[in-house]
């Protein structure tokens, strides 16, 4: 890879690397994997927001995780408008960079989203791997300028560790039942992206990320996955109070 072997920059991206690795276990949880790749890449590359799209199974794109609700709401908008550098990495299967986004013409509706919210610089990579493309990832910066050799090689070693976990779940001739299980992640990610909503409403939440943060935690603490908790919060079968009251710390006897 060329990376250095013991610099900060190294061991934050095996940081990052263990904590994919982490979600890609037997019968991982796809919009956890998804959305640990996108705040991986935002933690250790030059980068502010990240986004992730995934093929639907019948032709279409949908977006899958973003670190922000801004992001989220970008990576819809480019599949409305049908324009924007994650959809060219999807179909291209080649990573898209635009350093100078307010200096291009590119995606002339997506670039002009995207310098409303902020972003100046733009990097995408398609999730790939021996010409099958299952998706694309948008990195985004709120600084002009190219990503370094390092940071594209880490977003790749990411990126492709993501596709390869997706991908193992059945042989490559298997695209039905590869189909499947992504239209099964697709839908589990609009059932977490209603439960949240619901979540940030009853808890009185100031934003749905704050939402997010507490339905993460509460599946990380339980060991359950989001979309079965998710699914459990829109069918009323669930206790909001479980996730929305903090746990108390376990009491010290102060004789001991």
């Amino acid at each position: 890879m060329g990376l250095p072997g013991d610099t900060p920059e190294a061991t934050s991206l095996l940081t990052a690397m263990v904590g994919v690795v982490d979600t890609l276990v037997d019968d991982f949880d796809i919009v956890e994997a998804a959305t640990r790749l996108t705040e991986s890449c935002v933690s250790v590359l030059a980068v502010d927001a990240a986004g992730l799209i995934l093929a639907n199974g019948s032709g279409g794109l949908q977006v899958m995780a973003s670190t922000t609700e801004d992001t989220h709401r970008l990576e819809i908008y480019q599949i409305l408008v049908g324009e924007g550098p994650c959809l060219d990495a999807f179909h291209s299967g080649r990573p898209i960079a635009e350093p100078q986004l307010a200096d291009s013409d590119r995606w002339p509706r997506f670039i002009s989203a995207a310098l409303d919210l902020g972003y100046r610089a733009v990097y995408a990579l398609p999730l790939e791997l021996r010409g099958y493309v299952i998706g694309a990832m948008n990195l985004f910066a709120t600084t002009p300028g190219s990503l370094s050799d390092h940071d594209q090689q880490a977003a790749q070693v990411l990126t492709h560790m993501t596709t390869v976990a997706v991908l193992q779940s059945r042989t490559l001739h298997e695209a039905r039942q590869l189909n499947d299980r992504l239209q099964q992640a697709l839908a589990s990610r609009i059932i977490v992206e209603q439960a949240k909503s619901r979540l940030a409403e009853r808890g009185r939440l100031d934003t749905v990320d704050d939402a997010f943060a507490l339905l993460r935690a509460y599946a990380r603490r339980t060991n359950q996955r989001l979309s079965e908790i998710a699914g459990a919060i829109m069918n009323n079968t669930f206790d909001l109070a479980l996730i929305l009251t903090p746990t108390p710390p376990p009491q010290t006897d102060p004789r001991s």
